[in-house]
């Protein structure tokens, strides 16, 4: 895959070692009932739990494992959000109080470096185009530009550029799509090590996680990545920090409470080498904690929010349905503090993991 260029300087990846297909296939859409998520004999088939796409060979899907570095003579703040997917005041308001934010830290000479955490179009992804889907999409990317222009966006891959109960969306197709539009996703998952003087090494891990249950070769390259950082860290004697990012989270209070706990177990290994986990999918702001495993932040009011009175979760630290996002500031000495902030600049909470 063609290097990215980053405004920070040097953006390297590398091509991953396996011999991945560079086939892929759209996901056709199937009519099951809503249900809990179904897992087949010997991991045939993936099921939504809405019935909204059934993945049947992830060796079909775009190819994934690329590594990247990202340096800044700045500090750097995290900015996370998701779900930005439907058009409408919402998501201007968001989008907007992101370009604030973001000219705030570059006026404090503070580098910000923004995630989007899946599902950028709603109902479901193009599989062609021109068409009805690429047309939408490039508008969800246009109200996007201003943050764009100013400040690196990286991306993953939601459940809605796969598919839905409304049709199939193609990922290889919204992944050239991003690019061209500058959220940059150099893979349908990848690492990101961002270095800086001014506070210790970050590795991001981002996750396809839509597949991911039967998806041996991604949780293999997870497993080795950590694995790695981990004995970087202890070689050099340097610290460094360990997010994983992904769109689906392990845990969380909601809508999708009752049918995503099979993530907690899937990624209970990665978890206990991590620092945080982010994901989107849930459309609220939350934060969960429980002794002995790192923190999870979900960030989903890109463009809708969700009434609280679904599915209260026992490790649930914090939880609002307020338009905004989470950011992380990183630290020369200590632990990175992760807060939330509404649409006006108003921290709504704050956590230092």
């Amino acid at each position: 895959m063609e290097a990215l260029k980053s405004p920070l300087g040097i953006t390297r990846y590398l091509a991953p070692r396996s011999t991945t297909p560079k086939r892929y296939a759209p996901l056709t859409h199937s009519d099951l009932h809503r249900g809990q998520y179904q897992l087949c004999n010997q991991r045939i088939q993936f099921k939504d739990a809405f019935g909204e796409y059934v993945l049947t060979d992830p060796a079909l899907l775009p190819p994934g494992g690329q590594s990247g570095i990202l340096k800044s003579p700045r500090p750097v703040r995290f900015v996370f959000a998701g779900d930005f997917g439907e058009r409408g005041d919402h998501l201007s308001s968001v989008t907007n109080s992101l370009k604030k934010e973001l000219d705030r830290l570059l006026s404090h000479q503070i580098q910000p470096i923004v995630v989007g955490l899946g599902d950028f179009i709603y109902p479901h992804g193009p599989t062609s185009r021109p068409s009805k889907e690429s047309d939408y999409l490039f508008e969800i990317f246009k109200a996007l530009t201003p943050i764009t222009q100013i400040a690196p966006v990286y991306g993953i891959l939601g459940n809605h550029e796969y598919g839905s109960s409304q049709g199939p969306g193609d990922p290889g197709l919204f992944i050239s799509m991003a690019n061209e539009a500058g959220i940059k996703m150099p893979g349908r998952y990848y690492h990101l090590a961002v270095e800086s003087a001014q506070h210790p090494v970050v590795d991001c891990f981002f996750l396809d996680t839509t597949p991911l249950i039967k998806d041996e070769r991604q949780l293999h390259w997870l497993d080795q990545g950590l694995k790695n950082s981990l004995k970087k860290e202890q070689e050099s004697g340097q610290k460094r920090q360990r997010f994983i990012i992904g769109h689906h989270p392990p845990k969380c209070a909601g809508l999708h409470k009752d049918y995503l706990g099979f993530m907690e177990t899937l990624l209970s290994p990665a978890l206990a080498m991590a620092d945080a986990y982010i994901a989107g999918h849930e459309h609220e702001l939350q934060a969960l904690g429980t002794a002995g495993q790192p923190p999870i932040f979900v960030s989903g009011t890109g463009s809708d929010a969700r009434s609280l009175s679904e599915g209260h979760h026992p490790d649930i630290l914090f939880r609002s349905n307020a338009g905004g996002f989470l950011t992380a500031e990183l630290a020369r000495e200590g632990s990175p503090v992760f807060a939330f902030k509404n649409t006006k600049g108003a921290y709504l909470y704050q956590n230092r993991v």
